[in-house]
């Protein structure tokens, strides 16, 4: 079976809805799927209800992206396979979706203060739940469609970047806690592309035995945009931690061509998958 377990939709930063998402993934040959948005479970939601007309879309993993922090470092944990009704779980989210409205708030008030006026209307933002469902990517993009940048690297590295006139810090909840939850809900966190972070080796390492040390499933070693040696390098830390080894393209959009469905190798086969315990019909 060919395993996706890394997907954005317009819940949150996403180019496709969750049902675009689920007929375009079947087109790519992907079996099974997880919707993995930042901080919201509200684009799983819309998938399931589309996969009771259409089963024969991919198989559903419920999924979300949380927004966490290890010390100081900013990280990404994937929840898999949770209960996503469960009350605490609901209760955590709703915090990180203000958490995120508050921030992007700030982001914007920046940079009308500077000059950008007409942000909110490029962004088209409207509540705050669209407030919550933007990425700094996405505001990063509206920047060049007003003129103000030429690239969306040039807008971070001028107003989004970290210490720069629009750059807002987040204390995201810690590590333990972002995996407790996703445990407690009955799931599986997995940190998301180790490699983003830009660790030194040691750092790294330290990472992954916390985020394991507090009960995290593992991470994922096969993902978008990744050298031979890369892949090389996150197997050969999933076996020294004997870590469960996950799989994801990270899929915003097709304008990201890196990140492209159906495109990922399989897991090697001495791999211990996320999903070994999962009960999978597809």
């Amino acid at each position: 079976m060919k395993f996706d377990l890394h997907l954005h939709t317009t819940a949150s930063d996403g180019s496709l809805t969750p049902e675009e998402l689920l007929v375009r993934a079947q087109q790519c040959g992907i079996d099974v799927l997880a919707i993995t948005d930042h901080d919201t479970v509200a684009g799983v939601s819309q998938a399931q209800q589309f996969r009771q007309t259409s089963p024969d879309t991919p198989t559903l993993i419920t999924g979300i992206e949380l927004s966490s922090r290890w010390g100081n470092q900013p990280v990404h944990v994937v929840g898999l396979n949770m209960q996503i009704e469960d009350r605490r779980f609901l209760q955590f989210v709703e915090n990180q979706q203000r958490l995120r409205a508050q921030r992007n708030e700030v982001i914007l008030q920046r940079l009308e203060k500077i000059g950008v006026t007409s942000i909110r209307q490029a962004l088209d933002i409207e509540s705050d739940q669209s407030l919550a469902q933007l990425g700094r990517p996405q505001i990063a993009d509206a920047l060049v469609g007003l003129g103000i940048v030429n690239s969306r690297q040039r807008a971070f590295k001028q107003y989004l970047g970290a210490g720069k006139s629009a750059s807002v810090s987040v204390k995201w909840p810690g590590l333990a806690d972002t995996v407790a939850v996703i445990n407690q809900a009955g799931g599986d966190a997995v940190l998301a592309h180790p490699l983003h972070y830009r660790l030194t080796g040691s750092k790294l390492n330290a990472l992954l035995k916390a985020l394991l040390d507090c009960g995290g499933a593992g991470f994922e070693i096969i993902g978008s945009g990744q050298s031979t040696a890369q892949r090389q390098q996150l197997t050969r830390l999933a076996r020294k931690f004997g870590a469960r080894c996950s799989i994801g393209s990270d899929f915003h959009s097709d304008e990201a061509p890196w990140q492209a469905l159906g495109k990922l190798p399989d897991l090697p086969e001495d791999c211990v998958p996320v999903w070994q315990n999962w009960s999978l019909t597809t």
